[in-house]
């Protein structure tokens, strides 16, 4: 003032931190819904993603959210609001489609707040892609039972057909079967479940019949599996 010598006061006003830390994990390779029973991820199956955010810093963060680009919003997401050490989780899930097989599923998701910078992490899921190679053969050029000894074929002998079932995948097949549409179905074949590489045979036989003779048989085998 214009009658006094100045006066200083000095005030000091701490601003905390605002910070987050996100993580996003699943459970594709451990306690995934495995509806089929195959022992891998496949059609019909369900993956659980879980969402995580750490307020790591020393601000309460208001407004927490988490959004994922595939599954949307975490609706669940608890709580919103974080004081400082304070933790939130949410989950979304994921059903395995037909489309998904042989591809990897890369999604990313966002974590965002009020008081800070959105937060991102990306989750990569293999799905394995199935398949199969299926192969008849019958016996009747070589070994057949010839009842008659007539050395070919004739009424009475016995024809045995051999079913063969691969799995060239990189999923485990399950409830693998095959029918003839002639000899009906394969009931020995050695095992309906396959893992990469197994390999399923069985065998049915046909005994020729005096129709059978001057005529070519033609028949169509099916192999399955889920």
């Amino acid at each position: 003032s214009t009658q006094t010598d100045d006066e200083t006061d000095t005030n000091d006003v701490s601003i905390n931190s605002p910070s987050m830390v996100f993580a996003k994990t699943n459970n594709s390779s451990t306690d995934y819904v495995d509806n089929d029973g195959s022992g891998d991820l496949s059609v019909g199956d369900e993956i659980t993603y879980t969402y995580t955010v750490t307020n790591n810093g020393t601000s309460t963060l208001t407004q927490v959210a988490v959004t994922d680009n595939l599954l949307g919003a975490v609706t669940n997401l608890s709580p919103t609001t974080l004081a400082p050490g304070a933790v939130a989780t949410g989950t979304l899930s994921y059903t395995l489609l037909s489309s998904d097989l042989g591809t990897t599923i890369t999604n990313i998701a966002t974590a965002s707040s009020t008081q800070t910078d959105d937060e991102t992490d990306t989750n990569d899921v293999s799905i394995n892609s199935p398949s199969m190679v299926f192969a008849k053969t019958n016996n009747s050029s070589t070994d057949y039972v010839d009842n008659d000894g007539s050395g070919d074929l004739s009424v009475g002998d016995v024809i045995t057909y051999t079913y063969t079932v691969t799995n060239d995948g990189t999923s485990t097949l399950t409830e693998v079967a095959v029918s003839d549409d002639l000899l009906g179905t394969v009931t020995n074949l050695s095992s309906t479940t396959l893992a990469p590489g197994a390999v399923a045979t069985g065998t049915l036989t046909y005994t020729l019949l005096s129709s059978d003779l001057g005529t070519t048989i033609t028949n169509v085998a099916t192999a399955s599996s889920t």
